[in-house]
């Protein structure tokens, strides 16, 4: 981020005032501009006509300062209960071998549950009333698939374990059904 900091006489922001004003508080002949004694002058007591570049905070303090916010604390302590509860991934949790997708809206409480969850979610993030109540910002599209990918790994490699888990039974009891020779 970068920062001016020259303070102009009798003009505390320059930046906020009127041109003219500025022009005027330094002396500068809007018509002509400056004279090359008066350049040479004020580059030798003012330095550069540069803006100074002000260090940035690196990214993981900018990350960490966003815990300091209480509405964040309660927006991730929802989360963890979520996570705790197993809402957010309550139809991969149905059974333990057969997949998420098998009988996918047999129980009709629980997508019920999940669907109120997720539009208060972004009920809270894309309304205006309560963007101005919880402190929030409406998102495009990009940030909610962001979202969605980072939390769908866990219905993925669930789904994978099972997927395992299933071939690596039908394989034990292929094992086991199949008559061994005997040794005459």
């Amino acid at each position: 981020m970068i920062v001016a900091t020259a303070v102009v006489d009798g003009l505390a922001d320059p930046s906020t005032a009127d041109f003219v004003a500025v022009a005027l508080a330094l002396g500068t002949d809007m018509q002509g501009g400056l004279t090359a004694e008066e350049a040479a002058s004020r580059l030798a007591r003012d330095g550069p006509n540069a803006l100074r570049a002000v260090r940035q905070r690196p990214t993981w303090r900018r990350a960490l300062s966003q815990l300091q916010d209480p509405l964040v604390g309660l927006l991730l302590t929802a989360s963890g209960a979520g996570d705790i509860t197993g809402v957010g991934h309550a139809p991969d949790g149905q059974l333990e071998a057969a997949s998420a997708w098998h009988g996918l809206f047999a129980n009709h409480w629980l997508w019920g549950a999940v669907a109120l969850s997720a539009l208060l979610q972004v009920a809270v993030v894309q309304v205006t009333l309560l963007n101005s109540a919880f402190g929030t910002v409406p998102l495009d599209a990009t940030p909610w698939l962001v979202c969605i990918g980072m939390a769908s790994p866990v219905l993925w490699l669930a789904e994978v374990r099972k997927m395992v888990h299933r071939a690596w039974t039908r394989h034990a009891r292929s094992v086991v059904a199949t008559p061994r020779p005997t040794s005459a």
